[in-house]
């Protein structure tokens, strides 16, 4: 009962944030490429856009992660 920001969550990243976060996380310039492979970060995305598993709040945390490392310009080795 009640309002529940999650369910909302989950429908903004469905329809609009997975692509965007796929692309970022994954591409050849991802700084958290050397935290979280590829073929992870697109098994995550996959997984949360067939409803397997719901990875929602994981790959904001890596989205957000990986644009602090950008901001402030840190690599990862």
């Amino acid at each position: 009962h009640g309002y529940r920001p999650h369910h909302d969550f989950h429908e903004w990243m469905k329809l609009s944030l997975l692509e965007s976060v796929e692309t970022e996380l994954s591409g050849e310039w991802a700084r958290t490429r050397h935290l979280v492979n590829r073929e992870t970060v697109r098994s995550l995305v996959a997984n949360t856009r067939t409803e397997k598993e719901n990875r929602d709040y994981l790959l904001l945390t890596l989205l957000i992660l990986e644009l602090w490392m950008r901001e402030n310009r840190i690599e990862a080795v």
